[in-house]
């Protein structure tokens, strides 16, 4: 209980999550006035929110630009805003390439396209990459194969002669 405490920090109680076989919630519920039947009525629509929520992940998966934002759109919408924003931040999450102004902010600005801030970002990158040096004994392994490799190359020429 304590681990899932941790994991889920409600905020009231009693409170109940509904999550998929990962642990991921995709619906909450706590206690409801009108007894056992409206209690099962109302976590039979959870959980069928909770199927929304998988169809329209799975063709998030199996879409791509537009097509997969509308479909994340409806599985965040199947868990409500609270628990979207808790627990479904990989869906929010956009590459740093798009520019999220208006249209009048990003006239006045820098006026980036997607490709400019792209090859930007790479630029970046590769200006602050430093690479790491090998070491003594890996640079000595490695000559040790070049010279195996080229005493090979060198027989089997003059083999060939």
């Amino acid at each position: 209980n304590e681990e899932w405490r941790k994991k889920l920090e409600p905020q009231g109680f009693p409170v109940i999550y509904l999550t998929d076989a990962t642990g991921r919630p995709y619906a909450e519920t706590g206690y409801q006035p009108g007894g056992a039947e409206k209690f099962l009525a109302d976590l039979e629509q959870l959980r069928q929110k909770g199927e929304q929520r998988d169809k329209a992940l799975e063709a998030a998966a199996n879409s791509s630009g537009s097509e997969r934002a509308k479909h994340l759109d409806e599985a965040l919408t199947a868990v409500g805003d609270a628990l979207a924003v808790k627990f479904y931040r990989q869906e929010h999450w956009q590459p740093e390439i798009f520019s999220r102004e208006t249209l009048n902010a990003w006239l006045a600005g820098s006026h980036l396209t997607a490709e400019q801030k792209a090859k930007e970002k790479a630029e970046n990158i590769l200006r602050q990459y430093h690479p790491q040096g090998i070491t003594e004994t890996t640079e000595q392994a490695l000559l040790k194969v070049i010279n195996q490799a080229y005493q090979l190359l060198v027989e089997k020429k003059q083999k060939d002669k």
